[in-house]
Formats: C-alpha cells, structure tokens, sequence
C-alpha cells in the first residue's frame, strides 16, 4: 500500500527543489534513515526539522500527532502554507489510524 502522506512529503519536497536524498546528504545520513522518519516508523526531532524547514512548514503541521509530545513550534492553518488537501489527508489518515 501506497504512504499518500509519504509520497505527498516526497512531492512537496520536490516543488521546493530538495528531495529526502539532499536532506540525507546535508545531515549525513541515508536517505533510507529521511525516508524512515518521514514515514512515521522511527522518529528523529534533526531530520523531521529538517524535512519541515525545505517545505517552508512547522512539523507540527506535517506530523500532528508526533507535536503533542516534542516542542515544535506550531502554526495556525494560514500559517501552515499547505494546500488544503494536504491538511484533509493528514485528518483522513489519524481517522483511518
């Protein structure tokens, strides 16, 4: 099955010129290890700052759930600069969760 959160990371990272791989390289780690993170299987407050800050977002806003239990800053929906149905999809997937 198909992360739709993962590949909407992957795509967004692409409109803003980075990818996981160039994240990888500029932290020194796998791009595997970004890939992991960004899939939600392991969690790493470096490489999720990381991610958010090439999209030109908090992480709270691609990670909800993770910004509960970490001080990520947080931003109102304006703020957030994702199109609208990346913020569906992240509701759609805590739902389905």
């Amino acid at each position: 099955m198909i992360d739709k959160k993962h590949e909407l990371i992957k795509g967004m990272l692409r409109i803003h010129g980075s990818s996981l791989a160039q994240i990888g390289r500029a932290l020194g780690v796998t791009t595997s290890t970004v890939s992991i993170v960004a899939k939600g299987h392991r969690r790493s407050r470096r490489i999720e700052l990381a991610i958010a800050g090439a999209i030109g977002v908090a992480p709270s806003d691609l990670w909800p759930d993770r910004s509960q239990s970490r001080d990520y800053p947080t931003s109102s929906r304006s703020e957030a600069k994702l199109p609208s149905s990346t913020l569906e999809i992240s509701r759609e997937e805590r739902t389905h969760e």
